[in-house]
């Protein structure tokens, strides 16, 4: 499976999402890696834990875990794939048509909400577009990883 901009454009278009965004932000997410998995300890939010560990026959402990772990190439959270009603093994995320279908159904929600393209990249990332004193956002270096790789898929269109 090629993962390129087409790759992009075909899942986008239903959401009315630039698939420029989408290609940069897996590039700066998972180096188009569509296997990359990382657990993030810290992670502190969880969705109905104990209803999908019962469905899928997975203890409640996997299912903390597997919610805490970002999947995929757009290192979708396993937390968000569930709000967003995804309710089967939180492995398969790594399934790329899939991964970026949950991709697109959260950066069209924060579309919704944000409007301006900085503040949803800040948000796909830490969950809001927070801004430290100096106006900055707090993932700041994030963003600007991710508006450098579009600024890249620009030139190559």
């Amino acid at each position: 499976m090629d993962i390129d901009l087409k790759f992009f454009e075909r899942a986008a278009k239903p959401f009315g999402i630039n698939p420029r965004i989408l290609l940069a932000m897996a590039k700066v997410e998972s180096s188009l890696n569509p296997w990359a998995a990382r657990y993030e300890p810290g992670w502190k939010y969880h969705w109905r834990v104990d209803h999908y560990a019962k469905a899928l026959r997975i203890t409640e402990e996997t299912e903390h875990m597997f919610q805490a772990t970002s999947w995929g190439l757009m290192q979708v959270m396993g937390t968000v794939a569930r709000e967003l009603g995804f309710d089967r093994h939180l492995s398969e995320l790594t399934d790329p048509n899939l991964n970026v279908i949950i991709a697109c159904k959260k950066l069209q929600y924060l579309f919704n909400k944000h409007k301006r393209p900085h503040d949803v990249i800040s948000a796909y990332n830490q969950g809001s577009p927070r801004r430290r004193k100096d106006g900055f956002y707090r993932n700041q270096q994030y963003v600007d990883k991710v508006v450098k790789e579009l600024n890249a898929v620009k030139e190559l269109v």
